[in-house]
């Protein structure tokens, strides 16, 4: 097992500790080391815990995300949460890690359109983020996308789609 197998296991056994401070040692680590295969146990820990300097902690981490792998891997797991809290929380840390998001927009319109408003902001926060770098064609799919979920949405949420449709349709003309 090469050196940088063996740190990652090492931390993934840190972070299930029932020792608050080892757990949050791992953090530290983590943060200054950054190691973007941890991203599902980052959240697992998140999932786990109701301390609220763990979770911090790893909400820190995650607002500071620099590689841009690490993308792929909260686009994954924000698909695989169900606590509408902690899928809020990645959601904002998406945005506030600055990543490109653009490869995952047809995922993000995905949880755009069944999320409850709250997230469904968070998640338009992203795509008015990440729509620089997509080509007309795809706007046009996401606008289509979200035109053919009109029907099915719930009013309170009726206006913010319109107003992403209409972003995604002003991004094709820049």
């Amino acid at each position: 097992m090469d050196q940088k197998k063996k740190k990652i296991q090492s931390l993934r056994g840190k972070l299930s500790s029932n020792d608050t401070k080892v757990v949050l040692q791992s953090l530290e680590q983590i943060k200054e080391e950054g190691e973007a295969e941890l991203i599902p146990d980052l959240l697992q820990v998140m999932e786990s815990t109701d301390i609220k300097d763990i979770q911090s902690k790893v909400l820190e981490i995650l607002n500071n995300l620099k590689s841009q792998t690490a993308a792929n891997s909260l686009i994954s797991e924000l698909e695989r949460i169900d606590n509408p809290d902690l899928k809020n929380n990645v959601l904002s840390s998406c945005w506030k890690n600055g990543l490109d998001y653009s490869q995952h927009i047809d995922r993000l319109i995905d949880i755009f359109i069944q999320s409850e408003f709250m997230n469904a902001l968070e998640a338009f926060t992203i795509i008015e983020n990440s729509t620089q770098n997509l080509s007309n064609s795809v706007l046009d799919q996401s606008v289509n996308k979200i035109k053919n979920s009109l029907d099915h949405i719930n009013q309170e949420k009726r206006p913010l789609m319109m107003e992403l449709i209409h972003l995604l349709d002003k991004r094709k003309t820049e």
